[in-house]
C-alpha cells in the first residue's frame, strides 16, 4: 500500500501576534509537480508579515509551521527549505545582473563552481543570457523580477515564497510576469506561494486560494469553491462581487431557503450551515445570476410570493457585460450584469422591473453577530 503523500507546507494555527486570528494552510504535495497556493487578501501588509513568519524573517506568537513533514517554526531564515521574492528585499543597484544572481549563495559559502554553474542555469531558465554584465539598474520592471527569480533560485528552496511581484506592473507585463512564473514552477517542480491583493492575478494562477479579510482567513479553495461554495457572506462578497441583502427566512425545505426581503419581495436560496427559520439571514447572490424583466406585471398571486420589484437607477456598457444598478423599494441597490445582447435596447433610468434568479444560483447565510 502506497503511503500517502506528507504536505510540503502545513501551516497550523499560527498567529502573527498573541491577538491575531490563527491561520491554518496547507500546500499539498504531488509526486513529481509543483504545486501552488495563492494568498489573496485586502491588506497587503498583512500578506506580506505572514510570509515574512514563513520566512523566518519575523517571529510569530504561536503556531508551527511545517516542510515536508518538519517543524521549522524555529529555525534561521537561513535554515529553512524557502526563500521569500519581495520589493522589500531590492536588488543591489551597483552590482551586476550576474553578482546579484550569485549574491546570497556566495554570502552563504557555497562553492565558487557550483554558484557559477547555478546561476548559468538560473539565467538561462530566466532568458538573461548575455546580461550578467549589465548592472540592474538599466533593467525595466519585469527585467529587476527576473534577477530577483534567478536569485532565489540559485539557493535551490523547496518553496518559493513570491510577495506580490506582479505589483506596479502593466497588464501586459503582468501576463508576461504571470507565464514566467509558471515556467519557472514547471521547469523546476518548483513548489509556490504567492501572495497578492488582485483578485484577477490570483485566478489566473490556477491555485487554490486562500481568501483573507484583514488578518482573518476566510476560506481557502479553488475558485470554483469560492464562486459557487463560499464559506460565508464575507467570502461571498469580497471574492465574488456578490450582492449581500438582509431578510428573515420564512421556510427552509430541502436545503432550499424561502426569504423575505425587506423590500416585501420572498425570494429562494440555498441554506448555508446553521440557518434556521424564522432567523435573520444576509441573502447573496452574484451580479450574473440575476435576470431583470422588464415591464412584466407581478405574476405573484399573493403576499407569500411577492416579487422582487426595483427601478432601474443606471447602466453601463463595459464591453463584455452591461452593469445594471437596480434600487428595491427599501432603498437597497442591486447591481445586475447582463450580456449586452439580452437587454432590450433603449433602457433608460426609472425603467420597472422584477429581479429574479434560480434558488441554486444564491446563498442565504445566518447574521453574524457583529452585523446585528
Amino acid at each position: 500500500m502506497k503511503a500517502p503523500l506528507v504536505p510540503v507546507l502545513s501551516v497550523t494555527d499560527l498567529r502573527l501576534t498573541a491577538d491575531h486570528p490563527p491561520v491554518s494552510l496547507m500546500l499539498p504535495t504531488r509526486d513529481t509537480a509543483s504545486t501552488t497556493l495563492c494568498l489573496l487578501g485586502d491588506d497587503p501588509a498583512i500578506l506580506s508579515t505572514l510570509l515574512d513568519a514563513l520566512a523566518g524573517h519575523r517571529p510569530v506568537a504561536d503556531g508551527m509551521i511545517n516542510v515536508d513533514g518538519t517543524d521549522i517554526s524555529r529555525h534561521l531564515p537561513e535554515n529553512r527549505p524557502v526563500c521569500l521574492v519581495s520589493a522589500r528585499d531590492p536588488l543591489f543597484a551597483h552590482l551586476s545582473v550576474g553578482e546579484n544572481i550569485a549574491f546570497a549563495a556566495r554570502a552563504r559559502g557555497d562553492a565558487k563552481g557550483a554558484v557559477e554553474a547555478a546561476c548559468r542555469k538560473a539565467s538561462a531558465l530566466m532568458g538573461l543570457d548575455g546580461l550578467e554584465a549589465m548592472r540592474v539598474d538599466r533593467l525595466d520592471t519585469l527585467g529587476r523580477l527576473r534577477v530577483a527569480l534567478a536569485r532565489a533560485v540559485v539557493r535551490a528552496p523547496r518553496i518559493l515564497l513570491l510577495d506580490d511581484p506582479f505589483a506596479g506592473l502593466s497588464p501586459s507585463l503582468q501576463r508576461q510576469a504571470q507565464g514566467l512564473v509558471t515556467m519557472l514552477g514547471q521547469a523546476l517542480s518548483q513548489h509556490l506561494v504567492l501572495a497578492t491583493t488582485d483578485r484577477e492575478t490570483a485566478l489566473r494562477c490556477g491555485a487554490p486560494i486562500a481568501l483573507f479579510s484583514g488578518a482573518h482567513l476566510l476560506q481557502c479553495a479553488p475558485a470554483s469553491g469560492l464562486f459557487d461554495r463560499p464559506a460565508d457572506d464575507r467570502v461571498a462578497t469580497l471574492f465574488g462581487d456578490a450582492n449581500a441583502m438582509p431578510g428573515r427566512v420564512l421556510s427552509i425545505d430541502d436545503d432550499v431557503a424561502r426569504v423575505r426581503l425587506p423590500s416585501g419581495g420572498v425570494a429562494e436560496a440555498m441554506a448555508s450551515d446553521g440557518l434556521e427559520s424564522d432567523g435573520l439571514c444576509i441573502l447573496c447572490v452574484r451580479p450574473d445570476r440575476i435576470s431583470p424583466v422588464f415591464g412584466a406585471a407581478a405574476f405573484a398571486l399573493d403576499e407569500d410570493d411577492a416579487p422582487i420589484t426595483a427601478v432601474l437607477q443606471d447602466s453601463m456598457h463595459l464591453g463584455d457585460h452591461v452593469r445594471l444598478r437596480f434600487r428595491l423599494a427599501d432603498g437597497v441597490d442591486v447591481e445586475v450584469r447582463r450580456a449586452p445582447l439580452q437587454l432590450h435596447a433603449g433602457l433608460k433610468p426609472g425603467a420597472p422591473a422584477q429581479l429574479a434568479w434560480a434558488a441554486g444560483h444564491a446563498t442565504a447565510f445566518p447574521m453574524r453577530p457583529d452585523m446585528y
